[in-house]
């Protein structure tokens, strides 16, 4: 699904009207070609020549050279117009081969869904309560005035303070966030959060680079007293470096010492502030940390369902069919960053490892669950791998932590 998604922005550029002209990377120079400019930027930059043209033909410049040179730009303009559409059409093939990579074989057979009203409901909250949580106020608004459902106020409420506390990280301003962290200090504190800390420490940042020689560190060094010193603590090597920095002032001396991560922490540690920021704020509210319909797109829209269908077609063929309720009939290529649980699936009781039943790794390298040892093993120490032919001692086996 990522490759789809990357050919799809790919696509957007490559089509787009407004996009200006990307330039060549300086670290890649031959490599790739700067992309074309969109069809209204290569004529609004034609009109600025004939306008130029028009002024030196004014200006008394020679009628045969002024003339060479509009024919000139005619030309490198059309020359960018085709080399745009060509960008764009290549854009479209390599869009449609990921596709067709992606759905390689085709959407399955499904009856129709959604029919009933109550489906329909439960659809429509669905995807407004989607829209509000990731800001697109417009269309929610415009999708639950179609359909006639009522999102209670206090949703649209917390998420339009969530995402204008995310637009001032963006811009540098910690003093939202840090409203909120003091507001809900207590529960940060006994969840163990680093927020306040990373927060406080954005802003002694801030106040401390403003500051252009040790002396003139005070305001810097009273904001540290006052909100770093209860954490110290917890954070003591964390803090340390950042009152050692004031000895290396100015910036331009401070990039070149030790503490030189710390300049660019400043520039940068404050948007780097939102993915945690969004993580405690879903916790505070009681809200998975990711959009549950943008998982379950990732999910069941990637190629779970190929792989799905794909094996649905074999059984069928074997006339055979997947009769357990709780399990499906093959793995399926679930994104990292949506596998919640452990992978790690004994062959012998064909269920996954936890805490009571640990993976257990034998001799020969092999993983089974303790209890296929137990199983097994049948009162005598050595073990058959289930995989390969070599015997294992059973009070060999190691535990596995993931």
């Amino acid at each position: 699904m990522e490759e789809l998604l990357r050919e799809l922005a790919g696509l957007e550029a490559a089509t787009s009207f407004t996009a200006a002209p990307t330039p060549s990377t300086p670290s890649s120079p031959g490599k790739r070609k700067p992309t074309p400019p969109s069809l209204p930027h290569a004529l609004d930059a034609l009109l600025k020549q004939l306008d130029h043209a028009k002024a030196a033909l004014a200006a008394g410049g020679q009628p045969q050279e002024v003339t060479r040179a509009v024919v000139s730009d005619v030309e490198e303009t059309r020359r960018a117009v085709e080399d745009r559409q060509k960008e764009g059409a290549r854009a479209f093939t390599e869009f449609g081969r990921a596709l067709d990579k992606t759905f390689a074989n085709g959407l399955p057979s499904m009856p129709t869904l959604f029919t009933s009203p109550s489906a329909r409901t439960a659809l429509d909250r669905s995807v407004a309560s989607h829209l509000t949580r990731t800001g697109s106020y417009p269309l929610s608004t415009v999708l639950l005035t179609e359909s006639g459902l009522v999102l209670p106020p206090a949703t649209g409420e917390h998420f339009r303070s969530l995402h204008s506390i995310l637009a001032s990280l963006e811009a540098g301003d910690v003093q939202p966030a840090l409203q909120w962290a003091g507001e809900n200090a207590d529960w940060l504190h006994a969840r163990g959060s680093t927020l306040p800390f990373r927060l406080h420490r954005q802003q002694y940042l801030r106040l401390l680079f403003a500051c252009s020689t040790p002396a003139d560190a005070r305001s810097a060094l009273e904001y540290a007293r006052a909100h770093l010193t209860p954490l110290y603590p917890a954070q003591q090597a964390d803090i340390q470096p950042l009152l050692a920095a004031v000895s290396y002032l100015p910036l331009s001396t401070l990039q070149a010492s030790p503490y030189a991560d710390l300049a660019r922490d400043a520039t940068t540690g404050a948007a780097d502030l939102a993915p945690l920021f969004t993580r405690e704020w879903c916790a505070r509210m009681g809200l998975p940390n990711e959009p549950p319909l943008e998982v379950v797109a990732d999910i069941g829209g990637g190629p779970a369902l190929s792989v799905l269908e794909t094996n649905r077609r074999k059984m069928a063929k074997a006339r055979n069919e997947w009769s357990s309720v709780n399990e499906l009939p093959v793995e399926l290529p679930v994104p990292l960053r949506h596998r919640y649980h452990t992978v790690v699936c004994c062959p012998v009781v064909r269920e996954p490892t936890n805490d009571e039943n640990p993976p257990m790794l034998l001799s020969c390298g092999h993983v089974i669950s303790k209890e296929a040892i137990t199983r097994l093993q049948k009162g005598a120490q050595r073990v058959k791998c289930p995989y390969c032919p070599m015997e294992s001692n059973a009070n060999q086996a190691l535990r596995l932590y993931f």
